[in-house]
């Protein structure tokens, strides 16, 4: 159970870099030049892709701050759960 949510922390690490990266080459093959001949559409689709690339890191970090809290409640129970069955025996 642990190990399935640390594969889901990289697993939307890993998500989040792909669609940065996808993001990030958009905007250097497509919008960039646009913008530099001072294409007021082409800076805004930049200040965009700057604010969807805010917006997915800080749902990655949310996720990833959950699933390893959860990760980690359940080690804490499972180890409780071992505690009180040897203090049974």
């Amino acid at each position: 159970m642990v190990l399935q949510h640390k594969k889901l922390a990289w697993g939307s690490t890993i998500l989040l870099l792909v669609l940065n990266l996808i993001l990030v080459t958009k905007l250097w093959q497509e919008i960039l030049p646009q913008a530099l001949q001072g294409d007021r559409k082409a800076l805004a689709a930049i200040g965009a892709l700057i604010f969807l690339v805010a917006l997915f890191t800080l749902l990655n970090y949310l996720l990833t701050r959950w699933a390893l809290a959860r990760g980690s409640s359940i080690v804490k129970r499972y180890v409780e759960q071992v505690a009180l069955r040897k203090s049974k025996m």
